[in-house]
């Protein structure tokens, strides 16, 4: 009997295993080898013989952490939401022990504290990323109608060519059996189990693993329509064929009323007469969780740039005005430093649907509605998260704090790439993991230049692309140490990989995070300021691919002129020669 590694994909001789049984792989170090039911019932032997040599497509990457030697460095920050930021990222050297083992040094990335996935992740995922708004809004979450289809608007099912064929799961075994069993990438067994889920009591669980199945396939119908979404099929040209949330229906329904018989919008229609309108759906949308007795909405307030609607804690009190006048600022330098920067280039149109930010008074006020919202699985703010953007209901999400400048950067850097590009099909979930968490902490570091206007009023701009001073410190350390991923295992990384190891309490694993936003960020520092932007407009070409879900690792070889393992160790060494001596010096 023959079973293959979740990772690399290697095949093994399991018929010797006790059925059920997962062992580690024995070649990539990191995936895992689930042996069928129907093998034989016989004791497991410690190791396993492979039966080929290929080699693994695309490894998870610290495949061989734990051979290090002794004097290793561990590096651990795990990440707890899809496009989330920690704290932990800015903590210094500490002690942890390692399981089994003495003590290591766990070396946590220095800086602004690291999505979204996804943190993020979002989908986590976080992020939509798999997925724009599920019935969480609402406070519920729908059953799927089961029998292979999914009810879509307009009356229309999705084919049962997308429906799931996993294997029923032996009789008598509890959830977390069977969630302990559930094979890596396995899309079908996620909505199944999902389903075992509901069934048994556990509606959170359940849309967690809708969640998971469309972080491996963004257009799963049966777990579209278990939280909430429907395919849209109606007059408006704009969203024909695009999964919307229940909130993102009620907002298009609005503009379908303002639509000509052509199908584009009414000329007597301002474009502020289709945000405010809109704007009010969304608000309408989010009472269940965010009643008005608790926030105050801003928007087309003439305080508040659109398309931000900002949810205002009440528990702010008297502050309200400051704060409202602070977030506007921030919110508004940061979609001019965006589109001044991408406008051009990618010939962006301004974002019209309106978009939720939730703005608490304080982590304690966050933790509260956590709390009261159990079912919504948002990340833990023990964890050391400091803010999320949830790409699956397309909404940020943070509290007042000392870094609330850069975790707004850095989430709002995946919140206008999803939002901007949305319209011409990109899915967060496509984006290489690097890139998409590389690039938020590019965003992230920044400066604030004041400035006179025409009028001579002054003003404050961002400047994007700065040091990140305490990344960096530690980032070199690694470096100087050999303790970094090679450049080219950290670019082949992908979405499923990164997620896992978000999820994982395994150092390597956690060591793997860290690698994403650290060197991605300093990849991309690398891309743009290289010997006075060599690569600068290769960059830009692949900045393209990604938004358009081919920004994977062929076409940055590509872009890069890099050929071969040669050519692979050869950037490798330019680009870690250069973040020890040039980048600390930008």
């Amino acid at each position: 009997m023959i079973a293959a590694c979740s990772s690399c994909s290697a095949s093994f001789d399991v018929s010797k295993k006790a059925p059920g049984a997962t062992f580690r792989c024995p070649k990539c170090k990191t995936g895992t080898i689930q042996v069928p039911e129907a093998a034989s019932e016989v004791a497991a032997e410690p190791e396993l013989e492979p039966l080929d040599e290929a080699p693994a497509a695309a490894p998870t990457p610290r495949a061989a952490s734990a051979a290090r030697s002794k004097g290793s460095t561990a590096r651990t920050a795990k990440s707890a939401s899809t496009g989330s930021r920690t704290a932990s990222s800015r903590t210094a050297r500490s002690n942890a022990p390692a399981s089994g083992g003495p003590n290591k040094a766990v070396l946590a990335i220095g800086g602004i504290a690291v999505i979204g996935i996804a943190a993020f992740f979002a989908l986590r995922g976080g992020d939509s990323d798999t997925g724009s708004g599920p019935a969480s809004t609402q406070g519920g979450t729908p059953a799927s109608n089961g029998a292979g289809t999914a009810p879509l608007a307009n009356g229309s099912t999705a084919s049962d060519s997308n429906a799931t064929t996993a294997k029923p799961a032996p009789a008598g075994e509890t959830f977390e059996q069977r969630r302990a069993k559930l094979p890596s990438g396995d899309v079908g067994a996620r909505v199944e189990l999902a389903k075992f889920a509901a069934a048994n009591g556990k509606p959170a669980e359940a849309k967690e693993l809708h969640r998971e199945a469309l972080l491996l396939d963004a257009d799963q119908a049966e777990a579209r329509a278990a939280l909430g979404f429907t395919k849209y099929t109606g007059p408006a040209a704009a969203y024909q064929g695009r999964w919307l949330s229940a909130t993102d229906a009620q907002i298009v329904a609005a503009r379908e009323k303002l639509l000509t018989g052509s199908g584009e919008l009414a000329q007597a229609s301002t474009s502020a007469d289709v945000f405010t309108r809109e704007a009010e759906d969304l608000r309408k949308g989010l009472q269940s969780q965010f009643p008005d007795e608790k926030f105050t909405y801003s928007y087309a307030d003439g305080v508040m740039p659109q398309p931000f609607v900002v949810l205002i804690d009440k528990n702010c009190g008297d502050k309200f005005e400051a704060y409202r006048a602070e977030y506007a600022e921030m919110l508004g330098a940061l979609k001019e430093a965006f589109f001044d920067r991408y406008r051009e280039q990618f010939q962006l149109d301004e974002i019209e649907t309106p978009i939720p930010v939730v703005i608490f008074d304080s982590v304690k006020a966050y933790s509260s509605h956590r709390a009261n919202f159990a079912e919504e699985k948002y990340p833990d703010p023990k964890s050391g998260v400091l803010g999320f953007y949830q790409p699956w209901n397309k909404r940020l999400m943070l509290w007042r704090q000392k870094e609330l400048r850069g975790v707004l950067l850095h989430e709002g850097a995946h919140l206008l790439i999803h939002y901007a590009f949305s319209k011409r099909g990109f899915e967060p979930s496509n984006q290489s993991p690097w890139f998409q968490e590389g690039f938020a902490e590019y965003f992230g570091g920044n400066k604030v230049v004041k400035e006179k206007d025409e009028n001579g009023v002054e003003r404050k701009r961002y400047v994007l692309g700065q040091m990140l001073r305490g990344r960096y410190a530690v980032l070199r350390a690694m470096m100087e140490s050999k303790d970094a991923l090679s450049l080219k295992d950290l670019v082949r990384v992908n979405h499923q990989q990164f997620n896992e190891a978000k999820e994982s309490t395994d150092f390597a694993k956690q060591a793997l995070v860290n690698d994403i936003y650290g060197q991605g960020w300093a990849f991309i520092m690398f891309l743009h300021y290289f010997e006075n932007g060599r690569y600068k407009k290769a960059f830009d070409n692949y900045f393209v691919a990604e938004t358009q879900g081919a920004g994977h690792y062929g076409t940055l070889e590509e872009e890069l002129g890099i050929s071969g393992e040669e050519g692979w160790a050869a950037m490798d060494k330019t680009f870690k020669t250069w973040v020890v001596d040039e980048l600390g010096k930008l």
